[in-house]
């Protein structure tokens, strides 16, 4: 029995990359929902919300957003400032192209754990005028410098991204927050809100599998405002609170252990 239940710890380990994709697609939904409610509240100036664009996520309105979203569960603890200067470049030569043609696009890169320890979730700030991210900027020159990257391109670089450390459950916590303000209603009732628009936006995500471009699947401000508003207006707000108070239901965290 016991060389058997050592075989099917080893068979779970090794079939782990299922999952571990799919928490890191769920992760990119919260982080669309959290897009989505700065954009209904006014926080994020732009018009439209692409999931799985030409990134994970693209942003385009007055100044556009190309969003690339790295998730990581805590128990693999901090990216190091190796990782995220790679994965940082690794995003610049995918959005270079893009940015050519439009250069008010912008590029982020989100980060679910903190980068060496920091975190920053000050969107739009960007790398040379922020003050979470000096290591990050220097070993991004360097790096970039040893690779041939001109001084021009890299001065660009840290000119034209930001670098956001959002985890899982601040995402949920300033969603509802932003969201109860807004709307005018309970944080609870907020977070049925922020639940809906992530389902949008994963509902989004899923038909943008088709390859033509005149037919992505998008979230404009007006599709955002009125999910914020049909949802709310089916939440029975005085059933809810008194569901919490009784002990029916309660919250769920998402991050903290049973």
């Amino acid at each position: 029995m016991e060389n058997h239940s050592s075989f099917f710890e080893d068979e779970w380990r090794r079939s782990r990359a299922g999952a571990i994709a799919g928490r890191g697609y769920h992760y990119q939904d919260a982080v669309g929902a959290w897009l989505a409610v700065r954009m209904h509240v006014g926080d994020l100036d732009v018009n439209e919300i692409t999931p799985e664009g030409f990134e994970d996520v693209t942003c385009r309105g007055r100044m556009g957003w190309d969003v690339q979203i790295k998730s990581r569960q805590a128990r693999v603890g901090d990216f190091s400032v190796s990782e995220a200067t790679g994965h940082v470049l690794h995003a610049w030569s995918k959005h270079r192209a893009r940015r050519e043609i439009d250069p008010s696009n912008r590029l982020a890169v989100v980060f679910e754990r903190p980068v060496a320890g920091e975190v920053s979730a000050d969107w739009g700030t960007v790398l040379n005028r922020s003050m979470a991210w000096g290591r990050l900027v220097r070993e991004l020159r360097a790096r970039a410098a040893s690779d041939g990257t001109s001084e021009s391109e890299i001065e660009a670089i840290v000119a034209e991204t930001c670098v956001v450390v959002l985890p899982w459950q601040e995402i949920y916590a300033s969603s509802a927050s932003r969201m109860a303000i807004s709307a005018g209603v309970t944080v609870k009732a907020a977070e049925v809100v922020v639940n809906r628009l992530r389902t949008a936006i994963a509902d989004h995500a899923d038909r943008n599998a088709q390859p033509t471009l005149n037919q992505r699947s998008l979230l404009s401000r007006t599709d955002i405002d009125r999910i914020v508003t049909d949802t709310v207006a089916t939440v029975d707000h005085s059933a809810l609170e008194e569901a919490i108070r009784s002990g029916c239901c309660e919250p769920v965290d998402f991050d903290s252990p049973l």
